[in-house]
């Protein structure tokens, strides 16, 4: 092969490589969440077969239970990243810096959600 034609297929490889790699790290992702699910709904129903009670905690969704979201403080360091982003670019002169105020949009936004959006409760301790 000529060197013309393997830049060619390396300017064509290299991106679905990229994409492929994405697909598969997120397929192994919820391959996982999906063995997890599988095993605790077995669990269930090995304890209901022997007469045993159900724990609350095996009865909630796992992937679901989080503290109450932190929209204030997601988008102060998204802020900051951006207007960090956007100065680092700026300062070395390329001028691709808006990008980083992409990314400041994002985190005012957040703010924003923060101090709009009702405020929702954690769930409370099982007894």
């Amino acid at each position: 092969m000529d060197p013309a034609t393997i830049g060619s297929l390396t300017g064509i490889l290299v991106p679905l490589g990229a994409f492929a790699l994405a697909a598969v790290l997120v397929g192994m992702d919820q391959l996982a969440k999906h063995r997890a699910r599988e095993l605790r709904h077995q669990t269930i129903r090995i304890a209901l077969d022997k007469g045993q009670p159900v724990p609350p905690e095996l009865l909630r969704e796992q992937d679901k239970v989080r503290g109450p979201r932190n929209d204030l403080g997601q988008g102060i360091v998204i802020l900051s990243t951006g207007i960090g982003l956007a100065a680092f670019l700026f300062l070395i002169q390329i001028r691709q810096w808006p990008v980083g105020l992409i990314l400041v949009a994002v985190g005012i936004g957040r703010i924003v959600a923060h101090y709009v959006a009702p405020t929702r409760q954690a769930a409370p301790p099982a007894p």
